[in-house]
């Protein structure tokens, strides 16, 4: 009996076994590493309103963690309203809820390093996003049209915007960037028609053709590289060329730049004993500070909106 379960073991150590149901989700299990996939049911998640996604599974008295959403997992489950993750997910697949338009914000476990291409595409009733620090990239049009996003905070891991990744999330207000972000895709933010509120971090380096296109709100912003990134075509295409922030040190540089010289140019000075994203005036009275997604600007005892209402 023993060697019979040994030899069973070794059979399963090299097998991928496909569209496994436990529960209500259906998995891949690679019986080699032990790591579960989440895939599309073969009798469809469509009438699911909820779904917990754990953090293991059991099969044939076997552990698997579960580490990765595969591609078009949940594509098109409109009525797909919540979905929780459990920590130890690693990665979210290409499509993997595209198309979910009931979907609402969802809680990113800290342990996730990808998101995949289109993977939250036209997921309408998203209100904010909040991507972890272990992010590296947001895969191209990742949430292209959720429409309803009001603000995104892309946390400090991430070092690539894909293109289209946020296109036409036409209710986003405030898009706080990583400290690490050196690349901005084509059309990364095109037509974010309310963006009002960003700060470009002092890692940038690039930003695609039209990567803000007709985000007709955005001014003022800063840019805190002390280089001029480098531009596409018609990256503020559509934007109101006002005032743009940046390091005091680089007026110049950015006076002389491709497309950053149409803005105004006002400097501004990085507090180096705090946060990178408290930024001050060359009188120093006034800083911007960014609280639960918002840009805020802090006079004296009072604290305003960048369109000059009182926050009380």
């Amino acid at each position: 009996m023993l060697f019979a379960l040994m030899t069973y073991a070794v059979c399963m150590s090299a097998e991928i076994l496909s569209h496994i149901q436990i529960g209500d989700v259906c998995y891949n299990l690679d019986t080699e590493n032990m790591t579960a996939e989440v895939t599309s049911s073969n009798s469809g998640y469509y009438w699911q309103t909820t779904i917990d996604i754990p953090a293991s599974v059991e099969y044939n008295d076997l552990t698997f963690n579960v580490t990765s959403i595969g591609d078009s997992a949940f594509y098109y489950c409109q009525n797909l309203e919540r979905i929780h993750f459990s920590e130890g997910l690693l990665s979210i697949g290409n499509s993997a809820f595209r198309k979910c338009e009931k979907l609402r914000s969802v809680t990113f476990p800290k342990s996730l390093l990808t998101i995949g291409g289109f993977a939250f595409h036209t997921c309408s009733y998203f209100g904010s996003i909040e991507i972890p620090n272990n992010v590296t990239s947001i895969g191209e049009y990742a949430f292209a049209w959720c429409q309803h996003v009001r603000y995104a905070i892309i946390g400090d891991g991430v070092i690539t915007i894909e293109r289209y990744a946020f296109d036409h999330c036409v209710e986003m207000i405030s898009a706080t960037m990583g400290k690490n972000i050196k690349t901005i895709g084509d059309c990364a933010f095109w037509h974010c028609e309310m963006l009002n509120s960003i700060t470009l971090p002092s890692t940038l380096t690039y930003i695609g053709t039209q990567g803000f296109f007709y985000c007709k709100q955005l001014c003022p912003f800063s840019c805190l590289a002390v280089t001029p990134p480098t531009l596409g075509n018609e990256v503020f295409s559509g934007v109101e060329k006002r005032s743009l922030e940046v390091p005091s040190e680089s007026v110049a540089a950015y006076k002389s730049a491709y497309q950053w010289k149409d803005f105004n140019i006002d400097e501004i000075y990085i507090d180096d004993e705090a946060n990178e994203n408290i930024l001050y005036k060359s009188d120093k009275q006034t800083r911007k500070v960014v609280h639960n997604g918002q840009v805020l600007i802090e006079c004296g005892d009072k604290t305003y909106t960048l369109q000059g209402q009182e926050v009380k």
